[in-house]
């Protein structure tokens, strides 16, 4: 009996080390959605929709991040909604910090509310919700919203809802780029820390990352279309972020 328990943990260790030698030690990013270009948000959101919808659909729980910046604009939310309501499993309900002025209609049966008192009364809503097996989207701050890599120990209070509803949400991250290398650093999420001398696996360290890998290969200037005003890229981090890379320029007019 005792030589099998030495044979599987001699496999488990094996197993261990080939993980090892084949993904290396520190996390990897996996790309999702290669560089593309859209006419406008609302197609760019339509086809995040379309890539997501079988990796997320039996999850009643979305995590929608953005900066604190952008909280009163979602270049491509309208287009991810929008495509939603189409499908077989669309969201029942949308919270927000604040509720939006601009924000689209999407669909008369899509309930919007208000998420910024938290605590007990947001756990109490949330549970009215999946208690019908409805689907939830929650809008808020992106440094609340992220699983792969926290700055603290301490979950954030959405986080925390997690666990007390039993709950694994899906986050989508959305992280703007810039055009110009002199501008890094303006649309920053959070700051890129060393350890070692080695850049972390966070969010801001990411966003730096992604930004000069963009720019090195010309990807903006790879869009030869005029009409072409929205570029969107996604990759994986860890089992259940997915952070979008985005850039928005003006349309240029004859």
């Amino acid at each position: 009996m005792l030589k099998y328990v030495y044979a599987i943990f001699f496999l488990i260790v094996l197993a261990g080390m080939w993980m090892i030698f084949h993904f290396g030690i520190k996390p990897r990013s996996i790309q999702v959605i290669k560089p593309s270009y859209f006419a406008n948000s609302i197609e760019a959101g339509q086809l995040l929709h379309k890539v997501l919808y079988p990796r997320i659909a039996m999850h009643n729980l979305i995590l929608w991040g953005v900066r604190t910046e952008d909280s009163t604009r979602y270049p491509i939310l309208d287009g991810f909604l929008l495509a939603s309501q189409n499908s077989e499993r669309p969201f029942d309900a949308v919270g927000f910090l604040a509720l939006p002025s601009e924000l689209h209609s999407f669909n008369s049966h899509v309930e919007f509310f208000e998420i910024s008192k938290g605590g007990e009364e947001l756990t109490k809503t949330l549970q009215q919700y999946f208690n019908q097996n409805k689907r939830v989207l929650l809008v808020l701050n992106i440094l609340d919203a992220v699983h792969f890599h926290r700055e603290s120990q301490q979950d954030s209070e959405v986080l925390m809802q997690e666990k007390i509803l039993k709950i694994k949400a899906v986050s989508i991250l959305n992280i703007p780029l810039v055009t110009k290398e002199e501008n890094i650093g303006e649309l920053q999420v959070q700051n890129c820390e060393k350890r070692n001398g080695e850049s972390l696996h966070s969010l801001g360290c990411l966003q730096v990352d992604r930004n000069k890998f963009v720019l090195k290969k010309n990807i903006f200037n790879k869009n030869k279309f005029e009409k072409h005003t929205f570029t969107l890229m996604m990759d994986q981090e860890g089992e259940r972020d997915y952070i979008l890379y985005y850039n928005e320029r003006t349309p240029t007019h004859p």
